[in-house]
């Protein structure tokens, strides 16, 4: 869904703002596209001074998706992806460019994690962990996907360890609907049609 394409790569960029922010680094976290109105009172919803040194771009598929941001690549500037999808090309201009990418993952919340455990020991604070953890269930379904590996929970875990609340968060995230989703729910349930003895349905 698009909210879920929403969430997943503002957490990781508030995971990065979260650890940048004691550093007294300047950063902003840049989110195309407007974030869902039911999110932006939720972990982290605040956004902080910019840097333009440095570009961060967290599970995207292709660079074109954030062409303004793109505007302030320099041949001096750093350009890092996190990602879990396959190779995006970069953003096809002069720079120092690192591609961090493992689609072995189930979440870029979760190569996120994995990374900062090996190269920051200890860094992950509890709102931090909250924002992974967000992020590794969306992309999950809450550990119902194929996606979902042995190593996912174990990080999954690990989160919990650190400050996640998974019943706070599943409920909120995954399991609650505002009452015009149900409504419209009902509507396109209510013209769902079955056929070939039930293993097959669709809507009129």
């Amino acid at each position: 869904p698009a909210r879920e394409r929403t969430i997943r790569p503002v957490r990781v960029g508030l995971v990065v703002a979260h650890l940048l922010h004691p550093t007294g680094h300047a950063h902003l976290v840049v989110q195309r596209g407007p974030v869902p109105h039911h999110r932006r009172t939720r972990v982290g919803a605040q956004l902080v001074a910019l840097a333009a040194l440095m570009i961060i771009a967290v599970d995207v598929g292709s660079f074109r998706r954030i062409h303004a941001v793109l505007d302030h690549v320099t041949p001096q500037t750093v350009v890092v992806n996190i990602d879990h999808h396959p190779g995006n090309g970069g953003p096809e201009r002069p720079c120092t460019y690192v591609d961090l990418v493992d689609t072995s993952l189930a979440s870029t919340t979760m190569l996120t994690y994995l990374l900062l455990q090996r190269a920051w020991p200890g860094c992950i604070s509890a709102q931090a962990a909250t924002c992974l953890y967000i992020g590794l269930i969306t992309d999950t379904g809450c550990f119902r996907f194929s996606n979902t590996k042995a190593e996912t929970l174990r990080v999954g875990a690990e989160l919990v360890e650190l400050g996640a609340d998974p019943g706070r968060l599943a409920e909120s995230y995954m399991f609650r609907r505002r009452p015009q989703v149900l409504r419209l729910l009902g509507l396109v349930l209510n013209t769902l049609e079955f056929h070939a003895g039930g293993r097959v349905a669709g809507w009129n």
